[in-house]
């Protein structure tokens, strides 16, 4: 992983300040159940200094009646050379510049790690 640097310290202090949580209906059950369902997920991302339960944006589509699938984004502070993607278990982690879709106040060194393939429980409400 040598495509990238993080600042750990930094990215500590990113996400002890972050408090701009959705409570939108699947943002809550993403809260809710991630940690849960992918205990390997928190595991790789504490790697990072990431807080799982802290992504600046997370996105639902319908599986079926009672799956969704997840696509989370997390900011890593530090510097990114390239672009690198991996598979942890069933799940796709990239690393990507942060152009691609978001400006974070305070920091101007951070990409993004995207999570995807997440399949949760759906919110009982949309069932």
């Amino acid at each position: 992983m040598s495509d990238f640097y993080i600042d750990k310290q930094q990215t500590i202090k990113y996400y002890k300040n972050y408090n701009d949580i959705c409570h939108c209906l699947y943002c809550e059950n993403y809260y809710k159940y991630i940690e849960t369902e992918y205990p390997y997920l928190k595991e790789y991302l504490s790697k990072f200094n990431i807080d799982i339960l802290k992504p600046i944006e997370v996105t639902e589509y319908s599986l079926n009646e009672d799956k969704s699938q997840y696509e989370a984004f997390y900011a890593v502070c530090g510097n990114l050379s390239k672009e690198y993607k991996e598979k942890v278990k069933d799940l796709l982690i990239e690393f990507m510049d942060k152009e691609v879709l978001y400006k974070i106040n305070n920091i101007d060194e951070y990409f993004l790690a995207r999570v995807s393939e997440i399949k949760l429980r759906k919110p009982k409400e949309v069932k």
